[in-house]
């Protein structure tokens, strides 16, 4: 029985009408063990060009990480597949990403070369987004504009191509996405040199690079405490929680506990204030009081004479 030329499910309804006309009472089931493979041209913004080799139930996205994946500057809203009678079909394989529209995700079965274009027209996004495997990566992220990251998170870096109309939250969805500890109020954009703070609607430029930070989440206690440093960010705690957790405060500690700010500059708070993400407390030290410390160190050393003076005397 031939099938060939037509959809698995197409394939499946013919074997099992064909079956069913000779043992109309007996179930049957129909399945594919294994799939033919054919080498396809796959050209372009990928970085393997040439000959790949697929199967007949790949998709468009996974035939294009078989040739290696895209590379930066890959335009993936003209994506072109040619067939054997000779058509040419665009497609916009962001609508798969974004909307995950299979139509904009084909098989490749019936296609006989499949091209990626080029655009000078691109967006980088980086920071605290998902590793989208499907969209062209830097393999070295760019530090510029890098500020906390979280432990065990990652910084990922990918290129867009710009559409017109993109705002930041589009193209940051054509990237893959935000990770869960994205501080998505303080997204900026690189134009021109220049930081620009905005929002999800901002309208993007050409060459524009999009940072998504990380959310602080460890709270930072110094000064005058056992054992300062950084502590994991625990919602509900307050500034005497975490004095606590950094070991509670040294016998030198004075009263008053301080919320480190910008510039260097300090404000007192309670010890029952409610702790944010990032937040820097500081205890400061007491006075240096001279006379007592040479009080102790006195009395240190008439005790260290006195026995001296006894044990030489046996």
């Amino acid at each position: 029985m031939k099938v060939a030329g037509l959809s698995l499910k197409e394939a499946i309804d013919r074997i099992k009408e064909a079956y069913n006309t000779l043992y109309p009472k007996v179930p049957i089931r129909v399945r594919l063990v294994l799939s033919r493979t054919f080498y396809l041209p796959i050209l372009g913004a990928v970085k393997k060009p040439g000959l790949t080799m697929v199967t007949g139930i790949e998709r468009l996205s996974q035939a294009l990480a078989d040739a290696g994946g895209l590379q930066p500057g890959a335009a993936l809203t003209r994506i072109e597949m040619y067939t054997s009678k000779g058509g040419m079909k665009k497609v916009n394989l962001y609508k798969f990403i974004t909307d995950g529209s299979e139509s904009d995700n084909p098989y490749v079965a019936q296609s006989v070369k499949i091209v990626v274009p080029f655009t000078d027209n691109f967006v980088r996004v980086k920071g605290a987004i998902v590793e989208n495997p499907f969209s062209p990566k830097e393999e070295k992220p760019t530090q510029k504009g890098i500020g906390f990251v979280p432990k065990s998170y990652s910084v990922n870096e990918t290129v867009v191509e710009y559409e017109e109309g993109d705002s930041v939250g589009s193209v940051i969805m054509k990237a893959g996405g935000i990770q869960d500890l994205a501080d998505t109020k303080n997204i900026k954009v690189l134009r021109k040199g220049k930081w620009i703070k905005t929002t999800y609607s901002t309208l993007i430029e050409p060459g524009d690079l999009v940072y998504v930070p990380f959310l602080e989440n460890e709270v930072y206690v110094e000064g005058a405490v056992t054992t300062p440093g950084a502590f994991p960010f625990i919602p509900g705690k307050t500034v005497g929680d975490y004095i606590a957790i950094a070991g509670g405060p040294l016998e030198r500690a004075k009263g008053k506990v301080y919320l480190m700010i910008s510039n260097g500059k300090k404000t007192r708070v309670s010890f029952d204030r409610i702790v944010s993400r990032g937040d820097r407390i500081y205890v400061p030290w007491t006075t240096f009081k001279w006379w007592e410390d040479y009080l102790k160190i006195a009395s240190v050393l008439t005790t260290v004479v006195v026995t001296w003076l006894t044990i030489s005397k046996r």
